[in-house]
Formats: C-alpha cells, sequence, structure tokens
C-alpha cells in the first residue's frame, strides 16, 4: 500500500450490489469494520481526492448506523 493510504487504514473494501443490479468495489467509510455485515443498505458518498478527481464510496444508512 502506498503512502497516500497511509491516513485510511484501517478501511474496508467492499462489493456492493447496486439495486439496479451492478456490482461494484469500493470502501466503506464512516463505519468500525467490525460493525460491517453482508446485506447491511449503503449509500454512496463522494470524495473530492484531487480538484480534478473525485471517488465514489459508500456509508451505512442512517438507519443501519
Amino acid at each position: 500500500m502506498g503512502p497516500a493510504f497511509r491516513d485510511d487504514i484501517p478501511f474496508v473494501t467492499v462489493i456492493v450490489e447496486l439495486d439496479e443490479g451492478p456490482r461494484i468495489m469500493s470502501h466503506l467509510t464512516n463505519c468500525l469494520p467490525e460493525s460491517v455485515q453482508i446485506g447491511m443498505r449503503v449509500s454512496v458518498v463522494f470524495e473530492d481526492a484531487t480538484d480534478e478527481l473525485t471517488l465514489y464510496r459508500f456509508e451505512p444508512n442512517s438507519s443501519e448506523r
């Protein structure tokens, strides 16, 4: 892992199945790793990595926290 991600440790890599069907890989934020459950509902959030690059992440729905 590169130094650019050092401040993100620990992070949870997830595969999210969208309501529309496709599955995508991302990171789960605002959630302790031990709180992650298969099937939990999540919402997309966007993080500006640079002025030119925005990343998508997911966080638990407010009802899941």
